[in-house]
């Protein structure tokens, strides 16, 4: 009886542990960018990607979606990082990680939209910045 508590007790932890490496490995295969004159190339095998986009510490501007083509792409997920850099004055790196995933209807044949996204004030929509993505879908 003991010999086979310890048996399920390891096919768990192996099981346990394969769903960890599949769940991480799904992460991994997100196409990221931050630089707007590159394209995000996208496949019907990893469908999602996501766009890095810096902003302003204690600034009240925010990064807005401003145009998507939702029939092709879906937005996902917006998370707001802050990355610690030893010996800078102000010691952190501020930018915003948008998700975002291409429909699968939109994979019958290789096409090309944009993401536009806009840094800008919500009060006063003043100091407006923006950045158009190329998305390059390929079947």
């Amino acid at each position: 009886m003991i010999i086979i508590n310890k048996c399920l007790v390891l096919i768990l932890a192996v099981g346990a542990l394969c769903l960890c490496s599949l769940s991480y490995a799904d992460t991994s295969n997100i196409t990221t960018l931050s630089d707007s004159s590159k394209s995000i190339i996208v496949n019907s095998i990893n469908p999602s990607f996501s766009i890095k986009l810096k902003t302003i510490a204690n600034n009240d501007s925010v990064w807005l979606l401003k145009e998507i083509d939702r029939n092709l792409i879906s937005p996902i997920k917006k998370v707001s990082h802050h990355d610690v850099i030893k010996g800078k004055k102000n010691n952190s790196n501020h930018y915003e990680e948008w998700v975002f995933e291409v429909n699968q209807n939109a994979f019958k044949v290789p096409m090309i939209t944009n993401v536009t996204l806009i840094y800008a004030q919500p009060s006063t929509m003043q100091n407006v910045q923006g950045s158009n993505f190329r998305i390059v879908i390929i079947p």
